[in-house]
């Protein structure tokens, strides 16, 4: 008896205790969430060395235009691919 209501009450339970927690109080996204704040940052941050780099070594704005197509290339061949 009361086997459909017990059934809510622990899936109750256990939403209030998971999913309807901030999502930075469960350990595994805020790891996630950490790796990928690191992950874009450090990206960003070789993206702005690169173009230093470039443009101290050479000076030029075509050397400069050529290295930031060859690296903007295959990021839009590889966003157009399947997600699987």
């Amino acid at each position: 008896m009361g086997g459909p209501l017990k059934q809510h009450r622990a899936l109750s339970h256990y939403l209030k205790k998971t999913m309807l927690r901030s999502p930075l109080q469960l350990s595994n996204f805020r790891w996630l969430w950490f790796g990928q704040t690191f992950i874009f940052s450090a990206s960003q941050f070789w993206f702005v060395a690169l173009t230093w780099l470039v443009l101290q070594k050479t000076g030029s704005g075509i050397t400069l235009g050529t290295v930031l197509m060859a690296t903007a290339i295959p990021r839009g061949l590889l966003i157009l691919l399947p997600d699987n």
